[in-house]
């Protein structure tokens, strides 16, 4: 049998990927940028309107590449799940720990959306000169994306002690 080379170089290119490395591997980045998402939103509720707009303009990217993280952890995790062992208490694990990452998911997409839909108040002297998504006048960080990112720090650290578990009792 041939083995598929890149442009005719020396060495072959073998594609197997192990999706519960690639999982466990991926899943750190959207923890660290929720939880950090969280701390800004705190910070930006606490601060109020600011100039620049530095809160929600930060908390927007760093919201963004999150939920980016956790769509990737979630199909490298529905992936891995297929192959993991039948026993009842595995499953039920399993299916707890992709229920709770959903619902993390959700409310993460949510405070996204509520945050790109969310228009400046135009009525500010600070409107002019701040940061807006795509000059849109969008990208502001309100009350219920704050909320929601709180129910999605909440939701992920569930998933996060399943998956621990899942790890570390059940050793998959």
């Amino acid at each position: 049998m041939d083995t598929p080379t890149l442009g005719g170089f020396w060495m072959a290119i073998h594609v197997h990927a192990d999706f519960g490395i690639i999982h466990s591997m991926l899943i750190h980045f959207p923890i660290a940028f929720l939880s950090l998402t969280f701390v800004i939103d705190v910070l930006g509720l606490l601060h109020g309107p600011q100039p620049d707009r530095f809160f929600d303009r930060s908390g927007f990217w760093v919201l963004t590449f999150a939920l980016s993280g956790f769509v990737g952890a979630l199909v490298t995790g529905k992936v891995a799940a297929a192959s993991l062992p039948e026993t009842p208490a595995v499953r039920s694990l399993v299916g707890r720990h992709e229920l709770d990452a959903f619902i993390a998911t959700a409310f993460t997409a949510l405070a996204w959306l509520i945050q790109l839909l969310t228009k400046f108040d135009e009525n500010r002297a600070h409107v002019e000169n701040g940061w807006s998504w795509l000059g849109t006048g969008r990208g502001r960080m309100t009350f219920w994306s704050a909320l929601f990112v709180t129910v999605a720090v909440v939701m992920m650290v569930f998933t996060a002690a399943h998956g621990g578990d899942l790890v570390h009792r059940y050793k998959v």
